[in-house]
């Protein structure tokens, strides 16, 4: 009698760590921004150093959770898929590093250095992103400012397209790292022209 309920009791405990480890959620993956050099190489910008002061994303896109288009109007939070940083960070982070490496050497001064002297400040205003099984999509508008503030430069503005599809948050990590990629090319390309 002893030993039957001792085999019961095994068997019961041996069920309990099973069932645990079945229910056990599955891990949280991070993603961030990755640089990409531009098609061009670096251009012949001669102007002052610039910094990017801010960068602004849609409130709805700003969480850690990734989120990913469904249909037109309607995202789906991914729980388990998550940003490695808040998400404007990582947008500011991968930008600079994509205009240093399209700007000579010493033009671009990352978010946490010092501003010198003469530089210009880059405030970008990501208007809208979104990627599905159509490809993705970046509107974007940039404003260049001097030390005092005032305008250097009108605003400008992109919309930018990747016929690529995307399903998925690692699809959508590469996606926004594409597409902040040719809006570096459009601002190296208006900052090198504005130069000469």
């Amino acid at each position: 009698m002893i030993g039957r309920r001792a085999g019961a009791a095994e068997l019961a405990v041996l069920g309990l760590v099973t069932l645990m480890a079945s229910c056990r959620s599955a891990p949280t993956r991070l993603f961030t921004l990755e640089p990409i050099a531009g098609v061009s190489g670096i251009g012949r910008y001669s102007g002052p150093a610039l910094r990017i002061d801010a960068v602004h994303i849609p409130p709805s896109l700003d969480r850690i959770a990734i989120t990913t288009d469904l249909t037109p109007g309607e995202l789906r939070i991914n729980e388990l898929d998550h940003w490695a940083a808040p998400p404007g960070q990582l947008v500011r982070q991968a930008l600079t590093a994509d205009l240093a490496m399209r700007l000579p050497e010493g033009r671009v001064i990352f978010p946490h250095l010092a501003k010198s002297r003469g530089a210009i400040g880059l405030n970008v205003d990501i208007l809208a992103f979104s990627a599905d099984a159509q490809g993705a999509r970046l509107e974007a508008s940039w404003i260049m400012t001097s030390d005092d503030s005032n305008p250097g430069s009108g605003g400008r503005t992109a919309s930018l397209e990747d016929v690529t599809p995307t399903a998925g948050a690692a699809a959508t990590a590469r996606a926004w790292s594409t597409m902040l990629a040719r809006l570096a090319d459009r601002i190296a390309g208006d900052l090198t022209a504005g130069a000469q």
